[in-house]
């Protein structure tokens, strides 16, 4: 099962060539920006939940293009499903 970390973001071309570099590092870092008719959303793939859990804290707290939106984050799963702590791998 793959798990998605969805961040809302306001200036997705700057977010998006941040994400490109983290890229260029880590082949596992996989994104994609949804546009919806109320905002964007940055969609990161993870194998764990628990890998999702940390992309989102490290985007929150060490991307600024995020971190100055002072936004938030959660955690789907492959059917779009939000994942909260207690619900996940039958926890």
């Amino acid at each position: 099962m793959m798990y998605y970390t969805v961040v809302p973001i306001e200036n997705d071309g700057k977010v998006r060539r941040k994400c490109q570099e983290i890229q260029e590092e880590d082949e596992t870092f996989r994104f994609k920006i949804d546009k919806k008719g109320y905002g964007s959303y940055l969609k990161v793939e993870s194998k764990t939940y628990d890998q999702a859990q940390q992309r989102g804290q490290w985007l929150l707290n060490k991307c600024d293009y995020i971190k100055e939106q002072d936004t938030y984050y959660w955690v789907e799963d492959e059917d779009g499903n939000t994942i909260k702590p207690g619900d996940r791998d039958g926890c």
